[in-house]
């Protein structure tokens, strides 16, 4: 399975990210759009670009063994590539600085 298909594997079975529970709520037209943002996973090259996309971008980030599902409405989801299923963190950098982020990627990168 190649990555491609991991990502697009994670969001048909992450309900915030597949914009079903949007499209519960009323929303028509979220399904397509969800599939258009999360579409091609960006790899970053080191800890400070990764930080600095999830700040700006909705999107798909790959680094290292991790997947960054960022959006804006729900914060970002963090997957491993070798265990998909679940999600391994829920995180908002909202209130989160840099240093402390370069921990918690460390530490997830690890397992």
């Amino acid at each position: 399975m190649g990555l491609k298909d991991v990502v697009k594997r994670i969001v048909r079975s992450n309900p915030w990210l597949s914009g079903w529970n949007d499209y519960m709520d009323g929303d028509p037209t979220v399904l397509a759009e969800s599939e258009e943002i999360f579409k091609e996973p960006v790899e970053c090259r080191n800890i400070e670009e990764l930080y600095n996309m999830l700040k700006s971008y909705d999107g798909v980030f790959k680094y290292r063994n991790l997947l960054f599902f960022n959006s804006s409405a729900y914060g970002i989801f963090v997957y491993d590539i070798r265990r998909p299923d679940n999600y391994i963190d829920h995180l908002t950098l909202d209130y989160m600085d840099y240093n402390r982020f370069v921990g918690l990627i460390e530490r997830l990168s690890e397992k």
